[in-house]
């Protein structure tokens, strides 16, 4: 029934070789399924491809539903390999019938795919990226960019998305529920108004990032630098220590809004960094452990 109910808002969508679908940097306008075809996730138009997308059914653009600030647009540019032939399907229409036609279970079990796809691409981008940190024809200052780039997507963009709940993560498929029923308490004037309804869970983020399950071998490069020593290197307020403290997310607001502060601070830190402090920060940090 609910593969009935999307059926009518399936769009075909076919591409030429070459062909740019989805921008780095951009929302993407809806979510896409690979029918036949191949589709390239690369940083720039033309650069190396980070990983291909080739299997029926294999999909992205899902990044738009995600409520974390740095996850909203694409981290890729998304470039057809050939002749594609793609299954489009707005996010607004997939969210509509998800929540008319799938329970609870079904609503965590679509969060939770989505949540796997995301890890699972930030997967391939950081072997990919350390495929490129292997080879002997970097210079000092790009082999530090890939070692920064290749320490934030494990640590930060891996180690995050790991330790939070889908329902925060996407939380259009799952809105605040309306009090039904709700008793109402006359007030001096006689008039009624209705109880205040409890604030949404207010636990706090631990900020204590952990790798991934597969941790470095002794012959890989060493990527264990403390993302602290690498911030420290530019003149930056210590915005993880101020976001860890701040205040729980208010009510009414579903979003993780510390996670928020501290990878937009993280995200903005790495790009912003010059590439020669980064590589002294490398060194130092080697030098020191």
């Amino acid at each position: 029934k609910f593969a009935r109910q999307l059926y009518p808002h399936l769009t075909p969508y076919y591409t030429e070789s070459a062909s740019l679908i989805v921008s780095k940097g951009q929302p993407a306008e809806a979510l896409y399924f690979i029918k036949t075809g191949m589709v390239h996730a690369r940083l720039t138009p033309n650069g190396p491809v980070l990983f291909p997308l080739t299997e029926p059914g294999s999909f992205f653009g899902e990044h738009v539903l995600c409520s974390l600030v740095h996850a909203r647009t694409s981290s890729y540019h998304f470039v057809s390999g050939g002749q594609c032939e793609l299954i489009s399907l707005k996010h607004k229409d997939l969210v509509r019938v998800s929540l008319k036609m799938l329970s609870t279970e079904g609503l965590e079990r679509v969060a939770h795919a989505l949540k796997d796809e995301a890890i699972s691409k930030m997967r391939l981008r950081y072997w990919a990226i350390r495929l490129l940190v292997g080879e002997e024809t970097h210079s000092s200052e790009p082999y530090a960019a890939l070692l920064l780039q290749a320490y934030w997507v494990k640590r930060v963009g891996i180690g995050v998305l790991q330790t939070l709940d889908p329902k925060g993560l996407y939380p259009d498929f799952f809105p605040p529920a309306k009090a039904v029923g709700a008793s109402r308490a006359p007030t001096s004037r006689g008039s009624c108004h209705p109880p205040p309804i409890a604030p949404p869970l207010t636990k706090r983020i631990s900020w204590t990032l952990r790798l991934p399950d597969d941790e470095q071998s002794e012959s890989e490069p060493q990527t264990s630098l403390s993302l602290a020593k690498l911030l420290s290197t530019t003149p930056r307020p210590t915005a993880f220590s101020q976001a860890a403290s701040a205040d729980p997310m208010p009510a009414g607001d579903s979003r993780p809004a510390a996670c928020n502060a501290v990878m937009a601070e993280a995200a903005e830190a790495v790009e912003a960094a010059e590439v020669v402090e980064a590589a002294e920060a490398v060194e130092v940090a080697e030098a020191a452990e």
